[in-house]
């Protein structure tokens, strides 16, 4: 799924052909595309085959790994397999990482592997009783050597994504360091793992992801210092109420769960809450639909999932986090929410970091979890019995699933590349040069590199082998674009060309996906301004032609 495949099976195919490895290429994190190489050269399989057998990788290894961490959580292996498939399965963001062929997958799962073999350690030094000694350096050694590695590897893959999830595992165990230090005694391996990646920047390597950093030279250096001063500030306050509320005693689970006042006072809270929550954002988008976002019905239900989801898992975490594991795993989602409201100030004041909603993406596991671990009081307290919480689960789950499906249907449809829709791009390939302009949708530069890419001279660099510019609605109205068209072949004076294709990224509004309607695509047989080069049509007669403009 998506155009990204095309860019990294170009990478691999150039690799396999030039014996050399093009760091500039992509941020200098070429572990994905040597783990192609590999694969290539010991099966002889097709460069363009890869993407579609790499599915048969991510999803089965993701889904062992969050098996034994909902198992290693809950003790129930209905949990966990629950978990599991609601996870892989569900709009919640986990699924979208994991069937694309790019780097974000294999990185996440081996930072996901990393906190298992944390947190199967850390389950050790939560107990009421202190830690001793000999506890502190049980499995020690195999752990650490396993973590490193992992840790490098998953560097060399994506620096950035596994940055991310290593800060949210540095700040649980800061928090349980200030809190008694050998509870938190992991920290000295984390802080390890950031000499490494120290050592990477200090020499420039594996770090292209972090480019956004330089931006910070462009910023006043007072603006700088009262955005740290205030961030210390607001991480001091936040740390010092979470390290207050820890507590090590067991059994407060099961006396607040099986306590009757609780359970009365819960009836009262959450089912209205619920209803509350659920009509306020139908209701906002079924109006704000009308006049303003314009969104599709499976975007609605969505946003409903993801806020139900969301909800319940507060509740789940305002009863689990009376466990000394559940307080653990509460930590890690607070610390990615800090994480995430840190991304969103650098990005909404600085204009920096702009790839801070894929924090959201990683806080989908502890997001989860919380949802679970209400599952898991509902058994817990007996309340799973009552066939009115059966049916609410089962019917949440089916709708959940049943959204996702239709909702994807358009990502799938917008990034993915067609066979039919290669036909257009053959053509150009084929029948003209690397001097004209060609207005696209985004990624479909990465297959045209691809095809076009003269292996046998490696120096060439790819993003500068022609002039492409990404579909926006200027550039498809056929009420407006005219004067945009004749602009952009005034200043590169050359050919352009347009590919009017059936779904396109949209950058601007409301909407994430734009699309021609009936009327404007007739409208296009009667400019006299484009020629009609090819053109390829969908079974329904849906038509994706090649213009070029006169």
């Amino acid at each position: 799924m998506g155009v990204d495949p095309w860019l990294h099976i170009f990478i691999i195919k150039f690799i396999s052909k030039n014996n050399s490895l093009p760091l500039e290429f992509y941020h200098d994190n070429l572990g994905l595309h040597i783990i192609g190489v590999i694969i290539h050269f010991f099966s002889n399989i097709d460069f363009l085959l890869i993407p579609d057998l790499f599915l048969f990788y991510t999803f089965p290894v993701s889904a062992m790994i969050l098996y034994g961490i909902f198992k290693k959580i809950f003790n129930s292996e209905n949990l966990a397999i629950f978990g599991t498939f609601f996870i892989e399965f569900s709009f919640i963001g986990f699924s979208f990482m994991m069937y694309q062929y790019w780097p974000t997958s294999l990185a996440v799962i081996q930072s996901l592997m990393i906190f298992y073999l944390l947190y199967s350690r850390q389950t050790n030094f939560i107990k009421f009783k202190r830690p001793s000694k000999k506890s502190l350096l049980k499995n020690l050694s195999s752990t650490y050597i396993m973590v490193i590695f992992l840790f490098i590897s998953s560097l060399l893959i994506h620096s950035l994504i596994t940055i991310l999830m290593i800060i949210s595992y540095i700040w649980i165990y800061l928090i349980y360091f200030i809190k008694e230090y050998r509870r938190g005694f992991d920290l000295l391996l984390l802080i390890f793992l950031m000499g490494i990646f120290s050592m990477f920047l200090l020499f420039d390597f594996s770090i292209g992801h972090f480019t956004f950093l330089l931006y910070l030279n462009t910023i006043t250096l007072n603006y700088i210092l009262i955005g740290i001063i205030g961030g210390v500030l607001i991480l001091a306050i936040i740390i010092f109420l979470v390290v207050r509320s820890i507590n090590f005693k067991q059994g407060k689970f099961k006396s607040v769960i099986l306590n009757k006042n609780y359970t009365k006072s819960e009836k009262r809270k959450i089912v209205p809450i619920l209803i509350f929550i659920v009509g306020s954002v139908s209701i906002i988008f079924f109006f704000g639909n009308i006049f303003l976002f314009h969104l599709n019905i499976s975007t609605i239900f969505t946003v409903i999932q993801i806020v139900i989801i969301f909800f319940i898992g507060i509740f789940g975490y305002n009863l689990y986090q009376k466990k000394p594991k559940g307080k653990y795993l509460f930590i890690w989602l607070v610390g990615y929410l800090v994480i995430l409201g840190i991304g969103f100030f650098s990005y909404s004041i600085f204009g920096i970091f702009r790839e801070y909603p894929r924090i959201f993406l990683l806080s989908t596991v502890p997001i989860l979890i919380g949802f679970i671990s209400y599952i898991y009081k509902l058994i817990k307290a007996g309340q799973i019995k009552k066939p009115i919480v059966k049916s609410f689960i089962v019917i949440f789950i089916v709708f959940s699933v049943f959204s996702t499906f239709i909702e994807e249907d358009p990502y799938f449809k917008s990034f993915s590349l067609e066979k039919r829709e290669l036909s257009n791009l053959n053509w150009y390939v084929n029948y003209t040069n690397n001097s004209n302009v060609l207005i696209l949708e985004f990624g479909w530069e990465y297959p045209l590199i691809y095809n076009m890419y003269p292996y046998n001279e490696s120096t060439v660099y790819p993003f500068d082998m022609f002039e492409y510019i990404f579909i926006e609605e200027k550039y498809l109205n056929p009420n407006i674009h005219e004067n945009y068209l004749r602009e952009l072949k005034n200043y590169y004076q050359s050919d352009l060309y347009l590919i009017l294709t059936d779904y396109y990224t949209s950058i601007s509004g409301w909407e994430n996906f734009g699309r021609l309607s009936e009327n404007d695509t007739r409208f296009y047989y009667n400019i006299s301004y484009l020629n009609r080069i090819c053109s390829t049509k969908t079974t329904t007669d849906y038509d994706e032609p090649l213009y070029w403009f006169i």
